[in-house]
């Protein structure tokens, strides 16, 4: 099957994002995030792959999926190449079985919602876990670290070591939104591109922050810089 020309693919994206009061569907803006990084990568792939892991779930529970994906080792996080572009790319990660907190919990987050689970992203300084509800409370668990459940003390600990707990608590734990997933996860391309000067990656990550309003104004000396550097 063909991919998509870029240049169309950047203009779904664009539109998506140039309202800041619409929050996309998260599968369709990284099943678009991986076609722009990967030229081989065509539309149905990632949801093909997300359809055939969800399959594979048997007890379709939050923590049967858990124990499915993470727990097993299927999926896990990747200590030796962090900040790899692949790990960014849900579809690459599905390949290698590796990937960063962030992807993890997308992967996790579009494979419940074709078993009827519950689950939401839950952006910690610095980290990046699930939640769910359980019964009358919330139960978390870090994909990166095989599924390890956490409790709410724990999460507050874990964004505490990046300098992230003066605000009220149920704002650092509530969902994350599909922008800010994104937002994060062109912030990880970035720097990861940069660190390995690799201008092509760089381009294509230029060419989206300039259409996310938030990062233009929040970042918009950063995103100059990155424009002088291809230039």
């Amino acid at each position: 099957m063909n991919s998509a020309p870029r240049d169309h693919l950047l203009e779904v994206f664009t539109a998506l994002f140039l309202d800041e009061h619409n929050d996309p569907d998260l599968e369709e803006v990284f099943s678009l995030l991986c076609q722009i990084f990967d030229p081989d990568c065509h539309a149905s792939l990632l949801g093909d792959e997300l359809d055939a892991l969800a399959e594979s779930v048997t007890n379709k529970t939050p923590q049967g999926m858990i124990e499915a994906l993470f727990s097993s080792g299927l999926l896990v996080g990747d200590k030796l190449q962090y900040d790899h572009p692949h790990n960014s790319l849900p579809h690459k990660v599905l390949t290698s079985g590796r990937g960063l907190p962030i992807t993890l919990c997308v992967i996790a987050i579009l494979v419940s919602r074709r078993c009827g689970i519950n689950l939401w992203g839950v952006g910690l300084p610095g980290h990046f876990v699930l939640g769910t509800n359980a019964s009358d409370q919330t139960e978390y668990f870090d994909p990166f670290n095989g599924g390890l459940p956490l409790t709410q003390d724990q999460c507050l600990a874990i964004a505490s070591m990046s300098g992230g707990v003066s605000g009220d608590v149920d704002e650092i734990l509530q969902p994350t939104t599909t922008r800010a997933v994104v937002i994060r996860t062109l912030n990880n391309l970035t720097q990861s591109y940069r660190r390995r000067s690799d201008m092509v990656g760089l381009q294509s990550v230029v060419a989206l922050r300039l259409v996310v309003p938030e990062l233009c104004r929040i970042d918009q000396k950063a995103t100059f810089a990155l424009l002088r550097e291809l230039n």
